[in-house]
């Protein structure tokens, strides 16, 4: 955004001394921020002054807002996943354990059960 804008003295390269910076040196500063803006770190030691460059900012803002809520939501759905499947096999070994004690059934038989309800969960 900054680039848009060569001249003006208002632009972050120009506020943070990056004028007479190599493009690689401008480009790291620019991903830095960036990366420190997306993830909701936002360190705040570079910020933009002109308008393009604020509203550049909003999105970056919304993008990370939206990926970091993404992320997490879809991490608390997978372990909420386990839990129930965990859940799941504990109530079946329990109604295995009750039929091995109702019914009198062999050792390897209920090892046999035991092994199969667990491949299958």
């Amino acid at each position: 955004m900054a680039k848009l804008y060569d001249d003006s003295d208002q632009t972050w390269i120009f506020r943070y001394g990056y004028q007479d910076s190599t493009n690689m040196e401008v480009y790291i500063a620019s991903m830095y921020f960036t990366l420190t803006t997306i993830t909701t770190v936002g360190f705040g030691d570079i910020t933009g002054f002109t308008t393009p460059e604020r509203i550049m900012c909003i999105i970056l803002m919304i993008i990370g807002v939206f990926s970091f809520s993404f992320s997490i939501s879809s991490l608390s759905s997978m372990l909420s996943s386990m839990d129930s499947r965990n859940a799941n096999l504990n109530e079946k070994l329990s109604t295995l354990n009750k039929i091995k004690k109702d019914y009198r059934i062999g050792f390897e038989f209920y090892r046999r059960l035991k092994m199969a309800l667990k491949y299958d969960y």
